[in-house]
């Protein structure tokens, strides 16, 4: 780019050279203009480009929400857009991209209390933690002073003799209440494999007063990595041991998470009173009549890693062996076992599911229902998914009776029916229920009773049930005469199932039902 010459001063010069010098200068100002202009054209045309891109990146968001929302399941995907404000997104994806983005919001309005923690033992607290000497008022007096001081974390030492607990505990809104760490450990039980965990901060409620749950956890407060005991004694445990308590712990409210629990000796463990967007995780129970109760929910909630066995002889001492044994089943089914008495949802995951010797493993109550307690279930469940699901030794699978249409969506899910009186059954539709199930991956593995069922889809359901599968009897097969001795499907119903025999199995002539056979290392007599 040429420079602008300056005039020389104090020299005369003749007109035309300053004539040259004014020209050359008009010149470079015409280059530079034109110049500015290229840039200008440049950056408008980088700003119509950027502007394009985001106008696509939007429709392509668009186009994808309409994708998520066509493929998942009708009619639960118009209830999944809408948030709790009321407010209805293109998709569930959306929905949940903008929680997400209220969420980090909020965890970024709080990041100054997350890293915090005070020690129930320190100063002016001074917890005994020694099993004798009630810590429950102490413990209390650090949690409203978290929630008072924004301290994210308040947390109960190791201790080998137990944390005794006479008052119920509430852990207020954005407090977590944590135990110092867990171990796990696999035992065997009547023949099957599980897994417990054992808390190394555990309280004692053998002494608990009055009515209230002995934990209650309140909007986006987390309760982690603590046991349970019922009975601080070292001897073993049957149900019939169990005193009648209410439930152990109570969550209410949204946000919450309950991780890495586990209880001993208790008549009911976890009532989620609400479940608005919560976790549950990491969840074992050892002899335990009803390990969850859920009702009132209306958002997405996730349930993962729960281990529950009703009837384990458990020896409560410091230091016990991994391996636990259990009395006989047939004892076992004298008593009423519900795993899941579940009220309401309108979107429910169940992730790894283990439980050993249920009455009901997933029950599904219609409106009004009033459990045991008094309890009335004024909902009912929408929508239904899992996966990695094992009810070993149950009498009833999935059980569900109320008169509204729903969706369930299963994949590996393993159900043992067995039973005393020959009664036990997989897969239950009963009352008037009406909907869809759909099973990927289904093993069922019946007993020697004449009369236990694998599927029951009962008069007055209309429903279709898509399994893909195994189902096993043992022992019997043979003197079996016809195929409606292991399903139940009355008209209005559709069962559409692959199935794979393990031993000979003669189809009789029953139905009305649609049902597609695959048959391997087996011989199939009709007549």
């Amino acid at each position: 780019m040429l420079s602008l010459q300056k005039i020389p001063t104090g020299i005369k010069f003749p007109l035309y050279e300053g004539v040259k010098l004014i020209n050359a200068a008009i010149e470079e100002a015409g280059r530079s203009r034109g110049e500015s202009s290229n840039a200008l054209k440049t950056s408008n045309e980088a700003k119509t480009t950027a502007d394009d891109a985001k106008q696509t990146a939007v429709r392509t968001e668009a186009q994808l929400d309409q994708v998520t929302g066509a493929s998942t399941i009708d009619p639960a995907v118009e209830q999944m857009k809408i948030d709790l404000e009321g407010f209805s997104h293109p998709s569930p994806d959306a929905r949940l991209r903008s929680e997400l983005q209220k969420r980090d919001e909020l965890l970024a309005d709080e990041a100054a209390k997350a890293g915090s923690l005070i020690s129930v033992t320190q100063f002016p607290y001074n917890a005994k933690l020694d099993g004798v000497i009630d810590d429950s008022q102490v413990i209390q007096d650090a949690l409203n002073y978290a929630k008072m001081n924004k301290i994210g974390f308040v947390l109960i030492p190791y201790t080998s003799k137990g944390v005794r607990i006479v008052n119920p505990l509430t852990v207020p809104k954005g407090v977590t209440l944590i135990g110092q760490g867990t171990s796990q450990a696999g035992y065997l039980s009547g023949g099957s494999v599980g897994m417990g965990i054992f808390t190394k901060s555990h309280f004692i409620l053998d002494d608990l007063t009055g009515t209230k749950p002995a934990i209650t956890v309140e909007d986006n407060a987390t309760l982690q990595n603590i046991g349970f005991y019922y009975k601080s004694v070292d001897t073993n445990l049957t149900i019939g041991d169990v005193p009648t308590f209410p439930f152990t712990i109570k969550a209410k409210g949204f946000g919450y998470t309950l991780k890495n629990l586990s209880v001993v000796g208790a008549s009911h463990f976890i009532d989620l009173e609400s479940f608005e967007r919560g976790t549950v995780e990491g969840i074992y129970g050892l002899v335990t009549k009803v390990a969850f109760r859920i009702r009132r929910s209306r958002d997405i909630s996730r349930i993962k890693d729960v281990h529950i066995n009703p009837n384990i002889v458990f020896p409560v001492i410091e230091g016990a062996s991994s391996e636990y044994w259990s009395e006989h089943f047939v004892s076992l089914l004298k008593r009423d076992l519900t795993i899941f008495m579940v009220g309401s949802a309108d979107f429910y995951y169940y992730d790894n599911v283990l439980a050993w010797g249920s009455n009901k493993f997933l029950h599904v109550v219609p409106r009004n229902f009033v459990d045991s307690d008094g309890v009335v279930f004024d909902d009912y469940p929408y929508t239904m998914s899992g996966s990695n699901i094992v009810a070993d030794n149950t009498k009833f699978g999935l059980y569900i009776e109320r008169p509204l249409s729903f969706t369930m969506k299963f994949s590996n899910l393993e159900i043992v029916p067995i039973s005393k009186d020959g009664q036990a059954q997989g897969i239950v539709m009963t009352g008037g229920a009406s909907g869809l199930i759909d099973i990927v991956n289904y093993e069922s593995k019946g007993s020697t009773g004449e009369t236990d069922k694998h599927i029951v889809l009962d008069t007055n359901t209309v429903s279709m049930v898509n399994v893909s599968g195994r189902f096993i009897r043992p022992g019997d097969d043979t003197n079996r005469t016809s195929f409606e001795d292991m399903f139940t499907v009355t008209k209005d119903n559709k069962l559409n199932a692959e199935i794979i025999f393990s031993k000979k199995i003669q189809l009789g002539s029953t139905g009305p039902f649609t049902i597609q056979m695959k048959i391997v290392n087996t011989r199939m007599d009709c007549s």
